[in-house]
């Protein structure tokens, strides 16, 4: 019985928060996400000055949401003042600092425009470890293939550059 009352009240909380979802208002996760977002980008702000009073503002707003209680209307402005400085603050940040964004180079691999994971890559097996072809003894047909090429791009001679000698 003590289970069954426990999921109906999961179920009621639920309803509750796809209700205010839909109606526009903020529920406590998406008003804390909302703030750790904007204040993460606040905070990597290359300006100095723009980023301590962006940090500071940020505060102050959702402090005051947060002593002003259950009133609807400010909670829908600050939700719509938030998302739009949020927008803002990712245009001004750059983009190598956002949550999420990758701090160095990877590996990637896509196979049937699917990307495949770093497990997968690893068991692929590798190119040859030697090849006959190096600088001094050039693959004939890359040297054919290259010279086309040329040729398609209206590089006919070199007659041009070489002078009267």
């Amino acid at each position: 019985l003590a289970s069954g009352s426990a999921t109906r009240t999961r179920h009621a909380r639920a309803g509750r928060q796809r209700e205010a979802g839909a109606s526009g208002l903020m529920s406590a996760a998406e008003f804390t996400s909302l703030y750790r977002q904007i204040l993460h980008l606040s905070k990597r702000l290359p300006d100095p000055v723009k980023r301590a009073a962006a940090v500071s503002a940020a505060q102050d707003k959702f402090r005051q949401h947060w002593s002003a209680g259950d009133d609807e209307a400010a909670r829908a402005g600050l939700k719509a003042e938030a998302e739009s400085r949020l927008g803002f603050l990712k245009m001004m940040t750059p983009s190598a600092l956002h949550r999420g964004a990758s701090r160095s180079g990877g590996r990637w691999l896509y196979r049937d425009g699917e990307k495949v994971s770093t497990d997968e890559i690893s068991k692929l097996p590798d190119k040859a470890k030697w090849s006959n072809w190096s600088g001094s003894n050039m693959d004939p047909d890359s040297v054919t293939k290259h010279n086309a090429l040329l040729n398609r791009a209206g590089f006919r001679d070199n007659a041009h550059a070489k002078g009267f000698f």
